[in-house]
């Protein structure tokens, strides 16, 4: 009797022990569930959205001109430079809606900001260059020379661009690939010096000259 005690006192710990590491190991999946939900939920929350929903079902008119431009201010958000302007027609953009528009752009990380029969207003985010480099950028359709800080940022804490040297040249003057690497920030437009600088615009058939 005394050895069927002992067998049935071991059975009993045998089956408590067994659910209490199920019950340990459930545990610890739903949390980490519950964690990796908590993360894919604080990304979304970081993702780009347009300022306007509404936009997004409006449609471009005939007439209406591209405006294209790049938070400067990294405080609030609220200050932007008009990198360049276009046609929607000469875009190919006339009669699509705003949800059409930010596939479109989304590879040079614009958003839809608003569309109405004069305008439509596309924003992004500052680019983020080399830090200390000389880059081409676009203002107002003009090829500009900016020079990056130390984090990569060409505005100052004014929103501001950095060492601001204009050059003369028009966008659409360049070649489309050019345009293209501008638009996009692409390290073929980014300079160590200016002397790397001087000697690299000359491809772009920029009739300017970084001072040293």
């Amino acid at each position: 009797m005394e050895k069927k005690k002992i067998y049935a006192i071991e059975i009993i710990c045998l089956i408590c022990f067994t659910f209490l590491l199920g019950y340990t190991i459930g545990l610890s999946k739903a949390e980490k569930n519950i964690n990796n939900n908590s993360y894919e939920s604080s990304m979304d929350v970081n993702v780009p959205k347009t300022v306007s929903d509404k936009a997004l079902n409006k449609v471009v008119s005939e007439n209406a001109e591209v405006v294209f431009q790049m938070q400067c201010d990294s405080n609030n958000g609220s200050k932007y430079i008009v990198e360049r302007r276009k046609k929607a027609s000469d875009e190919g953009i006339v009669g699509k809606k705003g949800n059409e528009l930010e596939q479109k752009y989304k590879d040079e990380g614009y958003i839809l900001k608003d569309i109405n029969n004069e305008t439509v207003q596309m924003i992004r985010k500052p680019l983020v260059y080399n830090p200390k480099a000389y880059v081409l950028m676009t203002e107002n359709n003009e090829i500009v020379i900016a020079h990056a800080n130390e984090k990569g940022s060409i505005f100052d804490e004014k929103g501001n661009i950095i060492e601001r040297q204009g050059t003369g040249t028009k966008l659409q003057s360049l070649r489309p690939e050019d345009i293209k690497n501008i638009v996009k920030g692409d390290k073929s437009i980014q300079y160590k010096s200016n002397v790397e600088l001087n000697d690299s615009i000359k491809d772009f058939d920029i009739k300017y000259e970084m001072p040293e």
